[in-house]
């Protein structure tokens, strides 16, 4: 069998305790070091930002119980999320925590990505939601983030701005 071993301080290959020829130090390949380095950001993340993690699983739970529920289930997870974004927003600190909770996720967050959109995948993929979930949610926060709409409000402005509104108003 033919294994690598440091022989005079270099890499050789050497077969039943004989050295056979000159090797060379076995190394990554690009792909498997970014995803180790991936692997340690989130790792980092998840250990500095204990609080951050656990509201984020409190968010998925509500999200995922409210596959089962009536219609307007969902507002009341939406008025969480939400909060959090004026507070965050409030404090400048909101660009800063949707990098945070892309690492957390591991995931590289895309360049001009709305940290909305980064907040509500994050919560939809701990809850096994779909894609078109999250681009529901975060059209609906998006708008009410852009009007500048109070938090307590929220419920009624995603009333009087359905869906397909929404989606109409960012096409144009």
């Amino acid at each position: 069998m033919v294994e690598m071993r440091i022989v005079n301080g270099k890499w050789r290959r050497v077969r039943g305790g004989r050295l056979i020829s000159l090797g060379k130090k076995p190394t990554l390949t690009a792909k498997a070091k970014h995803l180790s380095d991936r692997t340690r950001a989130k790792a980092n993340a998840l250990e500095k930002y204990p609080e951050l993690n656990a509201w984020l699983d409190v968010c998925a739970e509500q999200a995922r119980q409210v596959g089962s529920g009536g219609r307007f289930d969902h507002y009341a997870v939406l008025e969480g999320i939400y909060e959090k974004i004026i507070e965050w927003d409030g404090d400048d600190v909101l660009d800063e925590r949707a990098s945070t909770i892309a690492q957390m996720q591991g995931k590289a967050r895309r360049k001009n990505q709305s940290p909305v959109n980064v907040l509500v995948g994050a919560i939809c993929e701990r809850a096994r939601r779909n894609r078109q979930l999250v681009s529901r949610w975060s059209g609906h926060l998006n708008k009410a983030w852009d009007e500048g709409v109070n938090p307590k409000e929220l419920k009624q402005f995603l009333r009087e701005h359905p869906h397909s509104a929404v989606i109409r108003s960012q096409a144009y």
